[in-house]
């Protein structure tokens, strides 16, 4: 998103003198346009990454064959396969689980938790001294500490994993028994199982496919659609094999939905069920041919699959190589990634070039307009509640048209709604600048509901430096919008808004800060609502306005909606 090349003042009804005071403040702001350099979201991994996984807070996990980060400016961390990344792209140090060999799926549960799976057979939990066995599937908790109640055992490579709304959880893979804690001995499972919340086996689930299981995904109605490369399913015991060519649907008890059959004739990697109910596959596919149609269809490597199992073949999408991760936008427009370079769209008149990651309208057509062009092949795709797009694989460079030259990025980066590198210095998409103030230094002070700038975290007040970079050095912490900021003749920062706390402490509506973003403690005029004005005056008082009825100042009680203070 790009920064206004003017700071921006949004005025509030006050019914009081508090608006023209806000006004005449906005009047003194001088036009400024910012030098915005990069703001550094560069984790800067060794190698591949396979997935990611976005939390609530922000935060990003993310897995693969890394086993170091060095963000910019950041001591190089040793994270082996599974990390933690902060939203500015810094690693959260917290974090600190290790495992053994190459972590491949990841999945966030609701309660926080975390499954991992991949190649490894041992992790080593945050706050642990060594490695604990755990074959190829692991849960750990929200601190990247070990649960302890959850082991599979599984006895081949893990690669997908889902969850379902009653706890469960499935696992695929290339894996033929599994013998989870409490176990005895090995039970065959054969590419495909499903887990207690308390990591015992569901003995009652057992599809059995005959090969690799590659991806899962759970619908709405509790039925489970499953890619990968087998070519029949036996559940639950029947006594006869039943022909599904890398695509099926389960009934939530393990049996065969018989009237979903796709057939595509190569694997399928990667499922997204959509908000409607159809499905998306992603794969090495060329052609399907669903239920039992006399004649295939032509359908390179991406597929959208109505409920009936039938192909929607007004969404042909061809991309020219193998889809491995696929994302859906708010908007309803699809990002795809894989190694395909050039897509040439059923409803398009010509090939498309793409390299390694594109965009697709509702309608099928190519988003010609985000053209982020990795050199090398995107694994894995996240797309956060701001709108921008985290990309995981194995390139080490991006060339996106809308810049003038290419921009190292090893493994890992991040991009805006537009394709552009996240490479400006701008508040999140989800929230708003309401006041800024130009200070005497060449800095420059911004107030609003946003909770980033230029990726770095930092909740509605923020500094920036003459040449356009965020101050990281000015970190106070508010919980609520700010909406009028102004400045002492001694420097310090007086600010109103919807706060009711400042660094921890309480100050409703009002604080006064010291020049270093500390509070100034002494401070404490308490409204009984919201400021969105205030003036420093030439006699040492302070002129204030908003929606209060009274204040509190030093324990007496004042009224009205426009007050004078006195700046102790």
């Amino acid at each position: 998103m790009p920064f206004l090349s003017s700071p921006r003042n949004r005025l509030f009804d006050i019914a009081s003198a508090g608006l023209a005071i806000l006004v005449s403040l906005s009047a003194t702001l001088s036009a400024r346009s910012l030098t915005v350099p990069n703001d550094g979201f560069d984790p800067n991994a060794n190698g591949t990454v396979n997935v990611l996984q976005l939390q609530p807070d922000g935060k990003i996990l993310m897995g693969g064959y890394f086993t170091s980060l060095h963000p910019y400016g950041t001591p190089l961390s040793g994270h082996a396969y599974l990390a933690r990344l902060n939203h500015d792209g810094t690693v959260d140090s917290s974090f600190t689980p290790n495992a053994d060999n190459i972590v491949n799926a990841m999945l966030l549960q609701p309660d926080g938790k975390i499954l991992v799976s991949g190649k490894f057979t041992h992790i080593q939990p945050t706050g642990g001294s060594s490695m604990v066995s755990r074959n190829y599937v692991a849960r750990l908790n929200a601190d990247g500490t070990l649960d302890s109640s959850f082991n599979p055992n599984a006895n081949g490579v893990v690669y997908a994993i889902a969850y379902q709304p009653n706890g469960q959880v499935l696992i695929g893979g290339n894996f033929t028994t599994v013998q989870p804690t409490g176990s005895s001995a090995p039970v065959t499972r054969n590419h495909i199982a499903r887990l207690n919340a308390d990591g015992t086996l569901d003995a009652t689930f057992n599809p059995n496919a005959d090969k690799t299981v590659l991806a899962l995904a759970v619908t709405a109605n509790g039925q489970i659609l499953v890619g990968g490369g087998f070519s029949t399913l036996t559940p639950n015991g029947a006594s006869a094999a039943t022909k599904r060519s890398c695509a099926a649907r389960l009934n939530s008890d393990g049996t065969l939905d018989t009237g979903f059959d796709p057939e595509p004739n190569a694997s399928v990697n990667t499922i997204l069920i959509l908000p409607n109910g159809q499905a998306i596959f992603g794969g090495g596919f060329t052609s399907l041919t669903p239920n039992g149609a006399t004649t295939a269809l032509q359908c390179d490597f991406l597929a959208r699959i109505n409920t009936d199992g039938s192909l929607d073949t007004t969404y042909i999408i061809n991309p020219l190589g193998s889809v491995s991760a696929v994302a859906l936008q708010q908007d309803g427009r699809l990002l795809l990634g894989g190694t395909f370079t050039q897509l040439y769209p059923a409803n398009g008149l010509t090939t498309s070039t793409s390299n390694y990651i594109a965009r697709i309208n509702p309608d099928g057509s190519f988003d010609g307009g985000f053209l982020v062009n990795p050199n090398q092949a995107v694994n894995a795709i996240a797309v956060q509640s701001d709108g921008n797009i985290v990309l995981g694989g194995y390139f080490t460079m991006l060339n996106p048209v809308t810049s003038s030259g290419s921009l190292a990025r090893n493994y890992i980066a991040r991009v805006t709604i537009y394709g552009t590198p996240d490479a400006s210095l701008a508040p999140d998409d989800a929230g708003t600048i309401f006041t800024s103030l130009v200070l005497p230094n060449g800095q420059i002070m911004i107030g609003g509901s946003f909770l980033s700038v230029g990726g770095t975290t930092q909740n509605f007040l923020a500094r920036i430096n003459a040449d356009g970079s965020l101050d990281k050095s000015f970190t106070p912490k508010l919980n609520g919008f700010v909406q009028s900021i102004a400045v002492q003749s001694d420097g310090k920062i007086l600010i109103g808004g919807s706060f009711t706390q400042v660094d921890g402490f309480g100050r409703s509506y009002m604080a006064r800060l010291n020049t270093d973003g500390t509070l100034d403690g002494p401070f404490n005029p308490t409204p009984n609502s919201n400021v969105f004005a205030i003036v420093p005056l030439s006699s040492g008082q302070i002129l204030v306005g908003g929606q209060f009825s009274a204040f509190t100042p030093n324990g007496s009680t004042s009224t009205g909606d426009a007050l004078l203070l006195d700046q102790d």
